[in-house]
């Protein structure tokens, strides 16, 4: 293929474009929406942009079960799709010796993305963290890092067909892609993402990211965004959860009840979106720091809900608030806690070093799996899959449970 040498579109927008809270009873999509939908069609429908022909409706089926796993049959995203890159750290360098998203043709590129919003309503200042001591005894030196790069949302992002789809519009955002950067989180990225979100209208949006040693298979950095197809929903939205920090405008839980043990970060409102990537940014960064690969994933669901039965440890002294500050503004308080906010997750995991290749038993347990969606190689493997089988596999992935209660405690403090 030819790398990209012309300018993409540049699509602008703002924080007024932003839709915090959506109905949950209907589907709706928004300019952004109608926008990247018709061009990924667009590219899709072109010879020679996609590997394969996704069907317009894959076959998909919903698990009997506690957690409700959506399944989806789609054999030619094994077999057809580009070979991932072996990862022999989590600090990998970028390498222009193998595919990057600079490499790609300009048939695959549906946009550029640029934030009009001004620099000083959106401050994000990561926190420091020194060196400290990981919940498996090991100690740490984290990188210099500076805020400067948080503060800037450059015109240089893109969104990017992938050409071997998972989902109808399956895309990637690669934040900076002539910076060049490692699959490591950073502030603008996430920042990014949660633009995207926040863009849609859609409650079938998703966006997804795996760190190196957890499933990257590009050491570019990059997030996945597709629509999940058949109007499902997924059990994660409703999940209760338990409460470990929280201010007005956000909140910060543990999920212990779910197949991987994690994080929600939920979005309250549209007051303080600096604040919240910052805490996101931090736990990821800490995450990296401890060298302790992780998952995240962007969806929306319903507003906080404390779950009793979910046993905190003794560090965990929290008071649940409402969830909602008083009043309301333009930037769209949610009143209406019927409403769907953003609600983004951070698993953290046990590392996988293998590289993916088309000889998987089942699946691989990236961000999209342990969401609770699952896509599957054969006809074999969609029938006879049960709940109980993924549960199995997914033990090689969750943390032991004092590993995850003493990363609880150390997140806790991060926070504070």
């Amino acid at each position: 293929m030819t790398p990209s040498t012309e300018k993409p579109n540049e699509i602008n927008y703002s924080q007024n474009d932003f839709n915090f809270g959506i109905n949950p009873e209907q589907e709706s999509f928004s300019w952004f929406d109608d926008l990247l939908r018709k061009q990924w069609v667009s590219k899709a429908s072109r010879p020679g942009v996609m590997r394969y022909e996704l069907p317009m409706n894959l076959r998909s089926r919903v698990l009997p079960g506690e957690f409700g796993l959506v399944v989806s049959l789609n054999p030619s995203r094994f077999t057809s799709r580009r070979a991932p890159q072996s990862i022999a750290s989590m600090d990998q360098e970028y390498s222009e010796d193998v595919f990057n998203f600079t490499k790609i043709s300009q048939e695959e590129i549906l946009f550029s993305l640029k934030d009009l919003t001004n620099d000083s309503e959106l401050k994000i200042t990561p926190n420091p963290v020194t060196k400290t001591t990981n919940c498996v005894g090991a100690s740490t030196s984290p990188p210099v890092t500076t805020a400067d790069e948080a503060n800037t949302l450059a015109s240089d992002s893109l969104v990017v067909v992938n050409v071997s789809p998972l989902e109808f519009g399956h895309s990637i955002l690669v934040p900076k892609y002539l910076d060049k950067l490692p699959q490591r989180m950073t502030s603008h990225g996430l920042q990014l993402a949660l633009n995207i979100i926040l863009l849609s209208r859609s409650k079938s949006i998703k966006l997804g990211w795996n760190s190196l040693w957890a499933l990257a298979s590009v050491n570019h950095l990059h997030f996945h965004i597709y629509y999940l197809s058949n109007g499902a929903d997924l059990a994660l939205e409703t999940w209760t959860s338990t409460p470990l920090y929280e201010t007005h405008h956000l909140a910060v839980h543990t999920i212990t009840n779910w197949m991987v043990p994690g994080f929600i970060c939920y979005l309250l409102d549209g007051v303080d979106l600096g604040g919240f990537v910052t805490t996101i940014f931090n736990i990821t960064e800490y995450l990296h720091e401890q060298q302790m690969p992780y998952n995240l994933y962007i969806t929306r669901g319903n507003q906080p809900m404390k779950d009793t039965s979910d046993n905190q440890s003794e560090h965990d002294d929290i008071t649940m608030g409402t969830g909602l500050p008083k009043g309301s503004n333009d930037l769209g308080l949610l009143a209406n806690q019927q409403r769907l906010i953003p609600r983004v997750y951070i698993w953290p995991r046990q590392p996988d070093y293998n590289v993916k290749t088309k000889d998987t038993p089942l699946f691989y347990a990236a961000c999209c799996e342990l969401s609770g969606h699952f896509t599957l190689k054969d006809e074999s493997t969609f029938n006879d899959v049960t709940e109980d089988k993924v549960m199995s596999l997914l033990g090689n992935v969750r943390l032991t449970p004092g590993q995850f209660d003493c990363l609880r405690y150390k997140i806790k403090q991060l926070l504070g």
